[in-house]
């Protein structure tokens, strides 16, 4: 297993152990939606060079409702 998947299920482990399940779990969806907002961000910089091949459009994941109505966290630059 690469290090770095294991810093994090350490790290979760940790979060879940000192801080509880309801700390645990906003942790793990907040993780998920990092990973999707790298793989996002990567796809776009790839359709958007013409270097790589896309089939089909680039969809913009989901991202948590929070940041969607008050606009924060966004990458528009």
């Amino acid at each position: 297993m690469d290090d770095l998947i294991i810093k994090v299920v350490v790290r979760l482990a940790g979060v879940y152990e000192n801080l509880g399940q309801r700390a645990y779990l906003d942790a793990g969806h907040r993780a998920l939606l990092g990973i999707a907002r790298a793989v996002q961000a990567e796809a776009e910089r790839r359709a958007g060079t013409g270097k790589t091949e896309v089939q089909g459009p680039v969809i913009r994941f989901p991202l948590d409702r929070a940041r969607r109505d008050t606009g924060k966290g966004r990458d528009d630059a």
